[in-house]
Order: C-alpha cells, then structure tokens, then sequence
C-alpha cells in the first residue's frame, strides 16, 4: 500500500483511462478524447492516471495529467485533433477534426456519438515510476 503517500499518488488510487488496442501514440505528450463532460470533472492538471489495454485489463502504464479541456466534440476536435494518440501515430496532420470525430465514432459507437454533444480532452505525460 502506499502509506506514504497522499491517495492522488498512489497507483492504487490512480483513476483508470482504458484504451482499445492497437495501443499506439503514447511517446512524449498526448491527448485522450472522451465523450461528455465527465473525464473533466474526474482529472486535473497534476493528477496521475493509469492507462489500461481495455481487451487485457493491463496497466501499461501510468501519465501524469497535463491539461484538461471541455467542450463541444468538433470544436475540441478542430482544436486538438492533431495531438490526439492516435492521429499522432498514424502521422494524421490534415484534417484532424474529421479524423478525429470519426476516431470518437468508432471508439463510442454511432448512437453514443450522436447522443454526445461535448468531448473531454485529457493531455498526457509518461510517468517513468511512481
């Protein structure tokens, strides 16, 4: 247990942020897209996370919390689109909103999506021990 420290820094009070595979995009800092505004009330600037492979159950690793953004899903999608994980990775850099807010779609599902008007957008750091 982490008697030591205060529960925001502890790996076992970490909240959870869960990724489908393939797990790409987590070098340096980057940006997690969530539907709603829940995400944003959950982290803030500072806080740690632990980063799950959703199919496992795995921790791959753990990101300290940099910024976090709330608002309509294409405005964060225009806005922050083009740091997002994914993109990232895949060298996406022209029309980020578009690729963005099909990455969302085929994250959440179509009616998820639909029914979602706001996106949470969560930067990212590695964390290298805790």
């Amino acid at each position: 247990m982490c008697a030591d420290f205060a529960a925001t820094e502890c790996r076992e009070f970490a909240p959870i942020l869960k990724f489908k595979p393939p797990l790409l995009g987590f070098e340096g800092n980057f940006a997690t897209f969530r539907l709603g505004a829940a995400w944003s009330r959950r982290v803030a600037p500072g806080d740690t996370v632990a980063l799950m492979n959703a199919k496992t159950g795995e921790i791959f690793m753990y990101a300290e919390v940099t910024a976090v953004y709330l608002g309509d899903k294409r405005e964060m999608a225009e806005l922050h689109g083009k740091n997002g994980h994914r993109l990232k990775a895949k060298g996406i850099v022209e029309n980020v909103g578009e690729a963005m807010l099909k990455c969302l779609k085929n994250a959440y599902g179509t009616r998820a999506f639909n029914n979602a008007s706001q996106a949470t957008v969560i930067y990212l750091r590695a964390v290298e021990n805790l």
